[in-house]
């Protein structure tokens, strides 16, 4: 049932052989495909960016020489050696002013009599040798996903009546038609005007552009042109920050990038480090990687204004984005609140983050005045005065690493003190390898956070990612999330043929693919079945598709949302074989890892003041990504003081090890979908809320695991040491649980319909009235039952302001609530005489009754139970067995304990009665 930790290694993909390097040591030899060595590799074998004009610690930008290094070296099969020092580094030049040589004069002319660059143009002079062209400098790295159009304003006084630009996407690539466009000039022009080459519809204009040359006229001209500047235009200030990458590659395969206490300065602070497209075989090794200006903005907030929603911020020394006019074109900018006496951390009682709708710099000229977007989010135990605050720039698609379809990635003994957005992105990659990665404050500095989003993200691949001996901290969400997109049924042919598309980013499967089927409102998988065939869609060939299954699945449901559509998840690319061991995990905001995934290993790790949970095993049909974890294994973690943030330690199912599976509206799944967990010798140290939540399990094996507390933090509401909901084939062997809170529910907690648990080896050191084990288990109701609902016949309500409620009833049927003290429902059955069990169902919420009083009324009289709805799982709960009478005189009375004093909302659903044979 359970896979060892080989199997689950086997299941990814290994680093390429020594193949390469024997391949590397013939180009540089000369070996082979009859090419001589390049010229610019050193005698150790290695190519250098000083080759190209890079230098560290002059204080020029190194961009393009970098670049150019990772090609030649790529191309070569050999590394790229960085020197000691620091680099700078920037996005990708995108415009040429012409004001002196420098940069501008890059740029060369041909076919001119005379050309000179200053004074704010390029001017030359066309020669009879043919027509006059422009060209750029090379290596560009232009994203031309991005940049749609190039504009030249330009005052053409040649006889050129038109301007053809050609483009290459790599090094050695020839100039050809079938890469260029043509715009018509007006000849003997006497102003300057601007000219645009709208590249928006070209099949060819993708990827990333190396160099562009730019030719006026088929014929010999005369004349002269006077080009202001030449701009890649991106169309809107927000369009230019997104995706912004230093570095931008297609196809690239072999690169070895490799630093010597090497220092990578990102001179934009909006600005990503290295994107890569399709590509294979990369290494990174030995490089710190950090910004000039902090890609966020911290500080502290000197007043607030609760009635107009506003709050006073100084920004500390060096912090300076806020003046960047670019910031405020973000797609949405927000901040966290910080701990006062600690401001590493976040305010736990504090949302987990504030939106901004906009600021002003107020006449001081050091105070901003923020616009809060939820007013509630300003005031006591919200944003106060005095309380340090961050605020983060992301959802602009930056980050460090992003790698989109790219395969066999290594990140070896890099340290990264600061990010735009997630540190790595994997979109479609497989074999990624960290080793030795450190997320973590500059030492020295005052940096509260590093990062503004992820660390590590892996978005569908068909291996997982394997993490090791690493540091992350200061991490504004999940360190480590991996997961899968769903795709969405769009028409149900039969039950083995089905219309597919795809949904925020996901990708038609191919053939022999495993796919699951997910009914997200109920949270049930209603099968799985292996691809056969896959027609993809002539417009969208990537996201849709009709896709032939290899067994029949009943009873799908076809839409075009999430919410009306059954879900399918591939997991071929759920990043299976995942490992993640001997790290280091702490002060972050939300979850140390955060996994939907399959066949995983994590082991050896510490989980240090999270927000929320250490390990979060679960899915969310709600986002929706997935699937429901199967076969992971977590061993000899420690966790200590997760859950801290009131916003996710109110949640029922929080936990510092959270297995959970979920059906919409973020509830505890009906089905059983995670499977084949090993909980083995974890160590929960103080935790918020529940040390390890079972729910929505089908076989878990916990052994040896402790949960120890020893501070007096805690929620108010239902926790447990342990706590298991609506699980099944549970064995607990080996637990020992030290928690003397008297807020603690149980040590033990069972709810909800559970089966077949079983617990051997148990130690309880509890404080005084704590239970060891709660069993507040429910039981599925027989088919047979005489169900009496809510607004049914025999429904009955007396007192006032009795109303429907949100809350969902027994198969999503309707409840009703009152908080009025004189308030009683009953149900009323017509029965055969005989002898039945009452159930009744309860639904919970923190604002119910908890002491919610229930009669039966009966053949010998009439038996009382109290029942708290607060606490537990919503389902059936057996009032006991009674014998009744034929007719309708029997019937159960629902009431508030105490009705001059009720404790919260009398909340009424359903009664069944179930014969007894």
């Amino acid at each position: 049932m359970f896979a060892s930790k080989e199997e689950i290694a086997g299941k990814r993909w290994k680093l390429p052989s020594q193949v390469k390097l024997l391949l590397a040591l013939c180009v540089a030899l000369g070996i082979g495909g009859g090419g001589a060595a390049v010229s610019t590799v050193s005698a150790d074998a290695v190519v250098r960016p000083e080759h190209y004009g890079a230098v560290a610690d002059d204080g020029l930008d190194d961009t393009r020489a970098i670049r150019q290094a990772m090609l030649e070296g790529a191309g070569a099969g050999l590394p790229v050696s960085l020197s000691p020092g620091t680099y700078r580094i920037a996005p990708p030049q995108a415009q040429w002013g012409f004001s002196n040589g420098g940069t501008d004069g890059d740029w060369t002319v041909t076919n001119a009599a005379y050309s000179s660059v200053g004074g704010g143009s390029l001017s030359a002079t066309a020669a009879a040798a043919g027509p006059l062209s422009i060209t750029s400098p090379a290596y560009l790295g232009l994203d031309a996903g991005k940049y749609k159009q190039v504009k030249l304003l330009l005052k053409n006084a040649s006889d050129a009546e038109e301007a053809t630009i050609f483009w290459t996407g790599a090094p050695g690539q020839p100039w050809t038609t079938l890469r260029s466009a043509t715009i018509a000039l007006t000849p003997y022009d006497t102003q300057a005007t601007e000219y645009v080459f709208d590249l928006s519809g070209h099949a060819q204009w993708s990827g990333a552009v190396h160099q562009v040359s730019v030719r006026f006229g088929d014929d010999p001209a005369s004349g002269v042109l006077e080009l202001d500047h030449i701009r890649f235009d991106a169309g809107t200030v927000r369009n230019e920050l997104m995706y912004s990458f230093s570095f931008l590659f297609h196809e690239l395969q072999g690169l070895e990038l490799a630093g010597d206490e090497t220092v990578l300065l990102i001179t934009d602070p909006v600005a990503g480090f290295f994107r890569c497209l399709d590509c294979s075989e990369l290494s990174f090794e030995g490089i710190t990687i950090e910004y000039e200006t902090p890609p966020f903005i911290q500080g502290t907030v000197a007043s607030i204004d609760q009635a107009a929603s506003t709050f006073d911020f100084v920004p500390d020394p060096g912090y300076t984005l806020l003046e960047d006019p670019r910031f405020g074109e973000l797609p949405r900018i927000w901040g966290t609140v910080r701990d006062a006496d600690n401001p590493l951390l976040m305010k736990s009682s504090a949302n987990d983050h504030i939106n901004v709708n906009g600021w002003t710099k107020l006449s001081d000229g050091m105070t901003y005045r923020f616009q809060a977007a939820v007013p509630s989010q300003v005031g006591p135990g919200q944003i106060e005065a005095g309380d340090p605050f961050v605020m983060v720039t992301r959802d602009h698609g930056n980050g460090i690493f992003r790698l989109e379809e790219s395969d066999t990635i290594a990140v070896t003994d890099v340290t990264v003190h600061g990010s735009s957005g997630a540190t790595l992105v994997g979109y479609y990659t497989d074999g990624i390898e960290i080793d030795r990665l450190r997320i973590m404050r500059k030492p020295g500095s005052n940096q509260m956070i590093v990062t503004n989003a992820d660390s590590v993200h892996v978005q569908s691949a068909r291996t997982g990612p394997v993490v090791q001996d690493s540091l992350f901290e200061g991490v504004m969400d999940d360190i480590v999330a991996i997961y899968n997109r769903p795709l969405l049924i769009s028409q149900i042919i039969s039950e083995t043929e089905l219309h597919v598309q795809g949904i925020s980013g996901s990708k038609v499967p191919r053939a022999g693919d495993r796919l699951q089927f997910f009914r997200a409102v109920n949270g049930v998988v209603l099968g799985t079945a292996t691809v056969v065939s896959v027609q993809p869609d002539s417009l969208a060939p990537a996201t849709k598709a009709l896709i032939t299954l290899d067994t029949p699945v009943a009873g799908l449901h076809a839409g075009s949302t999430p919410s009306d559509s059954d879900l399918v998840y591939n997991l071929s690319t759920v990043g299976a074989g995942f490992s993640i061991t001997d790290s280091i995990f702490r002060d972050s905001r939300r979850n140390g890892l955060y996994l939907k995934s399959t066949d995983g290993w994590i082991e050896g790790n510490l989980f240090q003041n999270l927000g929320n949970a250490g390990v979060m095993l679960t899915d969310d049909p709600d986002v929706p990504n997935g699937p429901a974890p199967m076969n992971i294994h977590v061993l000899n973690n420690v966790t200590d003081h997760v859950n801290f943030l009131d916003v996710y330690s109110r949640h029922p199912y929080a936990a510092a090890i959270t297995v959970f599976s979920q059906k919409s509206g973020r509830a505890v799944a009906d089905g059983r979908n995670i499977t084949d967990i090993v909980l083995e010798g974890n160590l929960v140290r103080n935790p918020v809320r529940n040390g390890i939540y079972l729910g929505g399990v089908r076989g878990a094996v916990l052994t040896d695991n402790e949960i120890e507390v020893t501070g007096t933090e805690a929620v108010n509401g239902v926790f447990a040491g342990l706590s298991i909901e609506h699980s099944d084939n549970i064995e607990v062997d080996g637990l020992t649980i030290a928690d003397t809170r008297p807020q603690l529910t149980a040590g033990i907690l069972i709810q909800g319909i559970v089966d077949n648990i079983a617990a051997d080896r148990l130690s309880f050191a509890l404080g005084a009235g704590v239970p060891d084990i709660l069993d507040w288990s429910t039981a599925p109701l027989p088919e047979d039952a005489l169900v009496v609902p809510v607004l049914g016949a025999g429904y009955g309500e007396t007192g006032s302001s009795w109303i429907n409620s949100g809350l969902k009833g027994h198969d999503g049927n309707l409840t009703r609530y009152s908080f009025a003290g004189n308030a009683t429902a009953s149900w009323t059955p017509e029965l055969e005489a005989g002898t039945y069990e009452v159930f009744v169902y309860r639904v919970t919420s923190s604002n119910s009754e908890p002491a919610s009083r229930l009669e039966v009324y009966h053949n010998a009289g009439v038996s009382q139970r109290v029942l708290d709805y607060t606490a537990g799982s919503a389902g059936w709960v057996s009032l006991g067995t009674y014998s009744f009478q034929a007719g309708t005189g029997g019937y159960v009375k629902l009431s508030h304990l105490d009705p001059l004093a009720p404790g919260g909302a009398l909340r009424a659903a359903a009664v069944a009665f179930v014969r007894q044979e």
